[in-house]
């Protein structure tokens, strides 16, 4: 089955940095999860994480603040941005050859591992075990773009991606798709789920803009500036403490010690 994704709007036009200097604010926008700590919502109109922290940084050196907008379904996200509602996507958003057909991307700056999770009296044992059981995904993700590349069509429609714990647990689905930025911080929470394997690829995250945007450049070099000043791993520290070091161990594991993509 294919993923559908929309047409890019007639007349669409690329945000430029001059567009946001001349707007006076850097507006992203976002599916934004609870169990993510890329980018969660903590209170009304209030947004925190690593993405956060990250296009913030790149608001400031810009000169203009930060706006953060929620998007209500996660399959909007390309649309709202093709029609020009925002500058950027972000919020742990993976990089796919799907999407770059209608996006452009930043340089990736976290890897991420594809974690198989269940129910601990589901009968899974790994990964091969998924055939035939109830899987959960929310529509549009590349968690539900890989069950349906394995033949598998998810039962159970998720509203966000955080939420597949407790679907599991209440047995609305067999197993689910986690990135492991989500389960390694998330899994521990829930004693009724276990972790059966890995799918044995990587995914990365990026920043997502209209095609043909400088924002894409300038996003690339502001990355690697704060990589070099060594701001990026203290967001990396502050919002993932102690398990920024495990997500990159699960991502060597299941690529088998691939070359990371990262700048």
């Amino acid at each position: 089955m294919l993923l559908l994704l929309p047409a890019a709007p007639p007349g669409a036009r690329a945000t430029s940095l001059a567009d946001v200097k001349a707007r006076g604010r850097f507006v992203v926008i976002c599916y934004p999860d609870a169990n993510n700590p890329f980018l969660a919502r903590t209170a009304p109109g209030r947004f925190e994480g690593v993405d956060v922290s990250i296009l913030r940084s790149f608001a400031v050196s810009l000169g203009v603040p930060l706006e953060v907008h929620e998007i209500t379904r996660f399959e909007d996200l390309m649309p709202a941005l093709l029609r020009g509602e925002g500058d950027v996507i972000a919020g742990g958003f993976s990089i796919t050859p799907a999407r770059q057909q209608l996006v452009d991307f930043s340089i990736p700056y976290f890897p991420v591992a594809i974690m198989v999770i269940a129910r601990k009296d589901s009968g899974i044992r790994n990964v091969q075990g998924i055939a035939g059981k109830r899987g959960a995904a929310v529509a549009g993700t590349t968690h539900d773009a890989l069950m349906r590349e394995m033949g598998i069509v998810p039962a159970f429609a998720l509203k966000r991606s955080g939420l597949a714990y407790e679907a599991l647990q209440r047995n609305d689905a067999d197993f689910a798709f986690v990135d492991s930025t989500s389960g390694v911080v998330s899994l521990d929470k829930f004693p009724s789920l276990t972790l059966v394997g890995m799918l044995p690829k990587a995914d990365y995250y990026g920043f997502a803009v209209t095609k043909g945007s400088d924002l894409r450049g300038a996003l690339g070099r502001h990355l690697a500036d704060i990589r070099q000043k060594g701001l990026l791993y203290k967001f990396f520290e502050r919002h993932l403490g102690r398990n920024a070091v495990e997500l990159y161990e699960l991502f060597k594991k299941s690529t088998g010690g691939a070359p990371s993509r990262l700048p």
